[in-house]
Formats: structure tokens, C-alpha cells, sequence
């Protein structure tokens, strides 16, 4: 296994006092010798916090995108503060981690090396980077649009070198790109009510594979067979998707979706990878190879959250039939 004094770990975001120290006091736990930097905005609050490099950066704001919802386009947040801590990253290998997240143990080493096999044509790292599968998608959960191009930003852990290059040659989402973009097709829409060019994932994605192969996918509505089939190829042989029984690394904030993503569609599960990886890169790998763990959320709060769940996707439905019904009437009146 990989040791701790060879990881970098780059905790990036606005500092919370709760879940920051949590964040950091579960580092230092699972990780003992990892050399731990917070990159977060200047002014931060940060007494008290276990770390070894500080990083403070300017904050270049945020607009809101989705105007129903009142959610705030933070992908230039969430990239400066990750170019800024990778630039003091010293070590062989690199943990991006965001401030709301933590770790219930250093699980995720175990799958380093347990994926070797890939599609030379397609690989663009040295070696496999690890991701969440919450929130990498290949279709949307409202209404099963596809989302090319979208491993989820929650951690990434891989060399140095490779994280690097993901994050550092991009530049800042364009003010025009944040909020209120006119779609090529309006209705290839993923999603109702958010008005940004690209995910933030997705912007991440684009603008590393960009560097080395012409991807035509002019905004999230731009998808067809091809580039669905290049997203495919590009993710399956550059990532190891790893759920939180794997990985072991957490977040408060989105453990409704954590603990229920079996039943969130469009996502790369961990099970999805293992197939995908043994039909497609070594038909020799087997479920035993892996490291699987139980999940560790007990079935009272499994219970517990899951009527949250149900009653978050029937009022987002509820959003999407006013949406269009409104869209109707007016484009009747007008």
C-alpha cells in the first residue's frame, strides 16, 4: 500500500469550522504522515485547524445559475482553490479533497493497483486516477438525458503529476458560460432549471482531454452517439469509480445521496466500473480481486433519510410540470 508520507492532500474550499476541522482531524487519523494543505479564501477563519501549508486565496466570486432554486455557479471557486493548493503539493501522489468531505478510513489505497489494464488509444494519465462514483454520471436522474464527460469532482487521488495536469492548464469558466447560455438544443436540456454551459465536472473533463484529442460538444445539450461513445472510452480508461464502501471517504452534507446511490440512475457505480473493466480491459479480473467492504451507515439512518429522498424527487417534479406548463402558456399567449 501506498504510505501516508508519500500523499499530498489538498483540502480545497470555503473553511466551515465543523466540517473543516473534521475533515482535517480525519486526514491526519487515516493518513498520519500526509502532508495536509488547506487552500481557501483569504480571511478565512482558520485557528485552531491542523494543517501544515495555508494557502489564501482571492475569492473570484460566483453568480447564480439556477434561478428557480437560487444555486450559485461555483465553478471558478472550486478551481482556483484547487490550482492554488496543487502548486504547494510536494508529494508522489496527490488526495484533492473538498472541505465538506472526510474520511472514515484510507480504504481507497486498496484499489490503487487493481486496475491496470486500459485502452492505450484512450489514456491520457500515467496511470488511473480514483474518483467518486456518486456523482459521475453517463444520464441524468430527472429525465435520462446524457451527461458525456462528467466524472464527479468530489475527491480525486492519483500521482501527482496526473492531478496536476487534470486542474492546472485550465482556465477560469468564462462570465458568459456561468449563467443564463442559450442551448444549441433546448431540449436535450439534462436538467430543467440550471442555465450554465457545462457542469462543473464536465468543464473540468473537457478541459484536460481537450489537451490532447478534438472533442465537439458544444454545451451539455450537444450530446449524440459519438460523443457519448468517446465520453465512454475517455472515462472507463482514464478513472476507478469508487462508492463510499470502497473509498471510505464521506460527506455529511451528501449523504442522502451517499447511502442511496443504487438507486440514484445514470450513475458509474463501482459495480458498473467492475463490469465495464472486466468485459472491456481484462476479462481475467474477478469480484474477489476487489476489496469490497460492507456499508457502514446502519439501517436506522438509512430509513431515516430515505422518505427525504422521495420527497426531494417528487417536488423536483412537481418544479419540471410548473416549468413547462408555464413555458406552454406563454409561448400560446405570445
Amino acid at each position: 500500500m501506498i504510505a501516508s508520507n508519500d500523499i499530498s492532500v489538498v483540502v480545497q474550499g470555503a473553511v466551515d469550522r465543523e466540517t473543516t476541522k473534521k475533515c482535517l482531524k480525519s486526514i491526519r487519523k487515516y493518513l498520519p504522515s500526509a502532508e495536509i494543505i488547506l487552500s481557501t479564501w483569504k480571511n478565512s477563519e482558520v485557528n485552531g485547524l491542523d494543517y501544515d501549508i495555508l494557502i489564501e486565496n482571492e475569492d473570484p466570486g460566483a453568480v447564480i445559475h439556477d434561478f428557480v432554486y437560487g444555486v450559485y455557479n461555483n465553478t471558478n471557486r472550486q478551481l482556483v482553490s484547487t490550482q492554488e493548493g496543487l502548486k504547494a503539493a510536494n508529494n508522489k501522489y496527490i488526495l484533492k479533497l473538498r472541505t465538506d468531505f472526510y474520511l472514515k478510513g484510507n480504504h481507497f489505497l486498496n484499489y490503487w493497483d487493481k486496475f491496470p489494464c486500459t485502452n492505450n488509444k484512450y489514456k491520457k494519465f500515467n496511470h488511473r486516477v480514483i474518483v467518486s462514483s456518486v456523482y459521475s454520471r453517463e444520464y441524468s436522474d430527472v429525465n435520462s438525458s446524457a451527461l458525456p464527460f462528467h466524472p464527479s469532482d468530489f475527491y480525486f487521488f492519483g500521482e501527482a503529476e496526473d492531478i496536476k495536469k487534470y486542474f492546472l492548464n485550465t482556465t477560469l469558466m468564462p462570465d458568459a458560460d456561468l449563467a443564463k447560455y442559450k442551448y444549441k438544443y433546448e431540449y436535450n436540456k439534462p436538467y430543467l432549471t440550471p442555465t450554465m454551459r457545462y457542469s462543473p465536472e464536465q468543464y473540468f473533463c473537457l478541459c484536460f482531454f481537450r489537451q490532447f484529442i478534438n472533442i465537439e460538444f458544444d454545451d451539455w445539450t450537444d450530446w449524440n452517439n459519438e460523443n457519448i461513445e468517446l465520453s465512454k472510452n475517455l472515462l472507463f480508461s482514464n478513472f476507478i469509480f469508487l462508492g463510499i464502501q470502497e473509498a471510505e471517504i464521506y460527506s455529511d452534507k451528501h449523504a442522502l445521496a451517499m447511502v442511496q446511490e443504487s438507486e440514484i440512475s445514470g450513475l458509474i457505480t463501482y459495480k458498473q466500473f467492475i463490469t465495464k473493466y472486466k468485459n472491456f480491459y481484462d476479462q481475467n479480473f474477478t469480484e474477489k480481486d476487489s476489496y469490497t467492504l460492507k456499508a457502514k451507515f446502519n439501517k436506522h439512518y438509512t430509513k431515516m433519510i430515505f422518505p427525504l429522498k422521495k420527497i426531494y424527487k417528487w417536488f423536483n417534479e412537481l418544479i419540471s410540470v410548473i416549468y413547462y406548463a408555464i413555458k406552454l402558456i406563454l409561448r400560446l399567449l405570445l
